[in-house]
């Protein structure tokens, strides 16, 4: 089932919003489907209150640290994002947040504010390393690792980089995508993960106490499974990612599979991931091969040394509405993987939207005269 943005986020969304404020004034009758005239006054001004707040984006007012990195993550633009506002913010937040994992989450964000909106490379980097350093959790730590890598690649040269610097480049490139696997491998991922099984909830009501007790174990634990094979899979759409990287690094020539594989069996520990490790990396020089007709040039041409970017989808449009990263040596505009809020009304006002602008104040006018006209009308219905 689809989260709500107050479950994704951990802010308050718009439609939780309208809901508690709309019950507080009485908006809807409980058993009834009219309305009185006071209410539909109270109801009406509290509507435009709620739109007020939407427009002035104040609506909700980040308390705990997840929204307050939530705050901070908004502020992302491509190259017009106010690095040094969130700087500020964010030191702030590492002394009223002390505790490591707390640290390890704010250095996440900051690495990821960095590295989506393809600025300052060298910033994410150290951020990763400090989030990893204070336990940040797997899934993170997975994403991060990536984010490490492609910042490494880009500060190298990106893909314009050929010959020994490339493979100086590559050497140092490599261990964060390397060190991503092991986290799989440490959280037992398998090779191959199964479907989530569908959830039948235990039944409800009146019955055999044994059995419901019964029923209830047995959602419990198979639940549990279920979250489970769900994070693997989360882990496992990172593993793929970082083994693709991999396999673009060292399928560019000069070809250097021995000193990839030592590197894999000094960090990785497992040969079996290791040896799937290398046959894609074989798999993808085999094509790069064949492409050519066969031989092993000194240099691939230009045109079958581009990028393979298996995370990341390009897509166009202004900078301030796109997402950024950096894949395989280069600065991509992609979409975002997971559902973001699109943010404040306001927000969208300050990126230029008179039409918008004209309808917030037709339906703002509109409510008032609307509550006004219909509790004059009952009030005068009451006095007849």
């Amino acid at each position: 089932m689809a989260k709500t943005e107050a479950e994704e986020t951990g802010t308050p969304g718009c439609r939780d919003r309208i809901i508690a404020a709309t019950a507080s004034t009485g908006f809807w009758e409980r058993g009834s489907t009219t309305m009185t005239g006071e209410s539909w006054s109270r109801s009406a001004l509290c509507l435009m209150a709620i739109v007020l707040s939407m427009v002035t984006g104040t609506s909700a007012r980040a308390e705990t640290l997840k929204e307050k990195l939530y705050v901070l993550d908004q502020m992302r633009a491509f190259d017009k994002t106010p690095f040094d506002l969130i700087e500020n913010e964010a030191a702030v937040l590492l002394k009223e947040y002390p505790s490591p994992e707390d640290q390890a989450l704010i250095y996440f964000t900051l690495a990821e504010i960095y590295a989506q909106s393809g600025q300052r490379m060298e910033k994410i980097a150290a951020y990763a390393e400090k989030a990893v350093s204070e336990g940040l959790d797997p899934a993170r730590t997975m994403l991060v690792y990536v984010y490490w890598g492609d910042s490494i690649q880009l500060l190298q040269g990106g893909v314009g980089v050929r010959g020994a610097a490339l493979a100086e480049a590559r050497r140092q490139a490599v261990m964060p995508y390397l060190l991503g696997l092991k986290v799989a491998i440490d959280q037992g991922v398998p090779d191959q993960v199964q479907e989530p099984p569908i959830l039948r909830k235990p039944p409800t009501g009146p019955g055999d106490p044994a059995t419901a007790e019964a029923e209830r174990r047995r959602y419990a634990r198979e639940h549990a499974q279920w979250r489970l094979i769900r994070f693997h899979k989360k882990l496992a759409q990172y593993r793929e990612i970082h083994i693709n990287q991999i396999a673009f690094m060292y399928s560019r020539l000069p070809f250097a599979t021995d000193e990839l594989e030592s590197l894999a069996r000094d960090v990785l520990k497992d040969d079996a991931a290791v040896d799937r490790l290398m046959a894609r990396v074989q798999e993808r020089i085999q094509k790069r091969i064949e492409a050519l007709g066969g031989g092993i040039p000194d240099e691939l041409p230009k045109e079958l040394d581009a990028p393979y970017s298996p995370s990341a989808t390009a897509i166009s449009g202004e900078p301030s509405r796109q997402d950024h990263r950096v894949s395989n040596g280069k600065t991509e505009a992609v979409k975002h993987q997971e559902v973001r809020s699109p943010g404040t009304i306001g927000e969208y006002l300050q990126r230029g939207n008179p039409v918008l602008l004209v309808v917030l104040a037709v339906v703002l006018v509109g409510g008032l005269v609307t509550g006004v006209v219909v509790w004059r009308y009952r009030t005068a219905q009451c006095r007849k």
